[in-house]
């Protein structure tokens, strides 16, 4: 009976240690959050590291989330020394890989929100797999610490 106290002791400090993590459909998930946008600006910039410890290719088909018209993955180009916005299809993980959704490389846009974000505010985002499964991730709206501007090239 001693271990077992010990034991969940030692599960809650693991909670404590993963509450910035999430481990779904396979995949782990961490630091989510957005960027902070000023309320004149109908796009908002998510990113996160998104881990395949699995065997298995995971694909992520389509993002959807609460309060937004739209919310889609794109990827930054450059093209005749202008970066641009692509839109990209799908987002594969590849087995035992991670993918880092970053200012400057691929990233969440979250377009046309129903009311303006601060920070501090949660989002929820849904990532619709090709499997059929869906992941939930929720994202901590954060003040933005760079000049990453979606407010053209789109």
């Amino acid at each position: 009976m001693g271990r077992l106290p010990r034991f969940l002791c030692r599960l809650l400090i693991l909670q404590f240690l993963l509450v910035e993590v999430a481990f779904t459909a396979g995949l782990v998930i961490s630091g989510a959050r957005i960027n902070e946008s000023p309320p004149t600006i109908q796009v908002m910039a998510g990113y996160m590291t998104i881990s395949n410890p699995t065997a298995d290719d995971i694909e992520i088909r389509s993002l959807s989330s609460p309060g937004f018209e739209r919310v889609e993955i794109h990827e930054t180009r450059m093209e005749n020394d202008v970066a641009r916005m692509v839109r990209q299809e799908s987002l594969v993980v590849e087995a035992g890989t991670s993918v880092n959704l970053e200012p400057g490389g691929r990233h969440i846009m979250f377009m046309d929100p129903e009311k303006p974000l601060r920070a501090g505010d949660r989002v929820t985002l849904f990532m619709q797999l090709s499997d059929g499964s869906e992941v939930q991730q929720e994202m901590n709206v954060v003040r933005s610490g760079g000049n990453h501007d979606h407010s053209h090239h789109h």
